[in-house]
């Protein structure tokens, strides 16, 4: 399964869109959600790249679709990246001035 633990806005979208809480989407629906995202295509294409190492990326190799800055970031499944990834949800979960 691929986690997003934040409400995220798709840059992609043609109309503004309320943003929406996603816990997590199941490898059998990932494709209709970067469809949904904008996102499928350029995966294909191998225009998409780990936030953190910026391999390119294919459908086996993503792990994890995440919120970034009002844009969204994609995570590759290398063990340095997990890592880093987590470091950086925990660093978007503390409350600012703490930590």
């Amino acid at each position: 399964m691929h986690k997003l633990n934040r409400p995220f806005r798709s840059p992609l979208a043609r109309r503004p869109a309320s943003p929406q809480p996603i816990s997590a989407v199941h490898d059998d629906d990932l494709q209709s959600f970067l469809g949904s995202l904008g996102a499928l295509h350029d995966l294909s294409e191998g225009r998409l790249r780990c936030k953190f190492c910026k391999d390119t990326l294919a459908l086996e190799t993503l792990q994890a679709v995440v919120p970034d800055s009002g844009a969204i970031s994609y995570v590759c499944n290398k063990p340095p990246c997990l890592r880093l990834l987590m470091a950086y949800l925990e660093e978007l979960d503390e409350p600012a001035g703490i930590g």
